[in-house]
């Protein structure tokens, strides 16, 4: 279909753009003329608020996206403002040639035993050698730790030169109150991982 054949003569921009919403759905049509309810919608369902990365804080001297940390490793965390998925910034985690594995943490996220939740994240590796850095995702549970917990990931990232959205559904455990997420970053060769969006919803 095209929109351009739905768009009445001689509309004002403001006007035209309160059309478009209610022709879509309510959706919200931002300044670029992108429709952003979908988007919007997903973000109200999101239990991690800080995954969008928009959030900012001073650690150490150094501006980042709140809400995340080094668990350990020799990785640095950075805002990233030019390789964005959406918004004005992402995660950068730069792998030095000294860095191995780093494992990069959420702030606590609520959540219910017993239940259902999807993780999804996007990704976009900058490798500086054939060797590119890579990024699992695993969620640590406050009761029985890493999930899954045999070396395995619910989202695995390397895709190089472009942004890659993956997504897995996991259990909670019986008994579990709270959980992290989890990014595991390595390769010793160097370059970064941006990161972007990243979210945990209930599903059924």
């Amino acid at each position: 279909m095209n929109i351009k054949t739905l768009i009445p003569v001689g509309r004002k921009r403001n006007s035209l753009l309160g059309w478009l919403a209610a022709a879509y759905g309510a959706a919200i049509v931002g300044n670029s003329g992108i429709l952003l309810g979908l988007e919007e919608k997903e973000n109200e369902t999101n239990l991690y608020k800080q995954g969008d990365m928009e959030t900012s804080c001073v650690t150490n001297g150094v501006a980042l996206p709140a809400g995340w940390f080094i668990l350990n490793g020799k990785a640095a965390l950075s805002a990233e403002k030019d390789t964005v998925e959406s918004g004005k910034q992402s995660l950068k985690i730069t792998v030095s040639y000294e860095s191995d594995t780093t494992w990069v943490r959420s702030d606590s996220i609520q959540v219910k035993p017993g239940a259902s939740y999807e993780l999804s994240a996007s990704t976009y590796v900058h490798a500086l050698s054939p060797a590119a850095p890579w990024a699992g995702f695993q969620v640590y549970e406050s009761e029985g730790g890493w999930n899954p917990g045999d070396g395995r990931y619910l989202i695995l990232s390397s895709e190089q030169g472009k942004w890659e959205r993956k997504k897995a559904t996991f259990l909670t455990r019986a008994g579990t109150k709270w959980l992290r997420i989890g990014i595991l970053v390595g390769e010793k060769n160097g370059g970064s991982i941006c990161v972007d969006n990243v979210a945990l919803r209930e599903v059924e």
